[in-house]
């Protein structure tokens, strides 16, 4: 999966964190009908810094 190779290379301990940004994503995708292009992208923005700041946060505690 490629995901996982980014988030690996960017210092990710292992493929949650690029579990967890598919999962945001294809969240999104399928929300598109429903609330809008535009609403998505800001949410999905905020939502995918979110879960990077928290893994390497956590990963900075170890």
């Amino acid at each position: 999966m490629r995901l996982s190779h980014l988030t690996r290379k960017a210092g990710a301990q292992d493929e949650t964190l690029a579990n967890e940004l598919m999962i945001a994503i294809n969240g999104a995708l399928v929300s598109v009908p429903l609330v809008g292009a535009t609403i998505l992208a800001t949410q999905l923005k905020t939502i995918t810094s979110q879960l990077i700041n928290s893994a390497f946060e956590q990963t900075q505690e170890k």
